[in-house]
């Protein structure tokens, strides 16, 4: 009998190495993808924080979540912080000190992103 619970945790801490180390490949990939715009109003964002670059604002995901674009973000940034929320309109808002660049440069884009900050 000591055998066969021996080789059931073998077994369990294998399975359980497995999907930790599948799930780290899903976060290492892009998975996630979002319509993004980009705002430039000063003021209180939903942390309580005066708006900084490189705040963003989004739903989903709880105050504080960092996530990393695939490729460059506004003013060739990947790496940013949910700290506000969003009203309406897109799904990712990227905080930037002007409205010409909000507008015409960033304009409205699907972007590919992951949870965390890439190594």
């Amino acid at each position: 009998m000591k055998n066969v619970w021996g080789i059931a945790a073998v077994i369990a801490a294998v399975t359980v190495g497995i999907w930790i180390g599948m799930m780290g490949v899903a976060h290492a990939a892009y998975p996630r993808s979002a319509d993004s715009t980009a705002y430039s109003e000063t003021g209180l964002m939903a942390n309580g924080q005066h708006t900084h670059y490189p705040a963003v604002a989004m739903n989903i995901w709880p105050l504080g979540t960092k996530i990393t674009l695939k490729h460059k973000g506004p003013h060739g940034r990947r790496r940013f912080i949910v700290e506000d929320r969003i009203g309406w309109g897109s799904q990712l808002d990227f905080w930037v000190s002007s409205c010409s660049y909000a507008n015409d440069v960033w304009g409205r884009r699907q972007v590919a992103y992951r949870l965390g900050w890439s190594k």
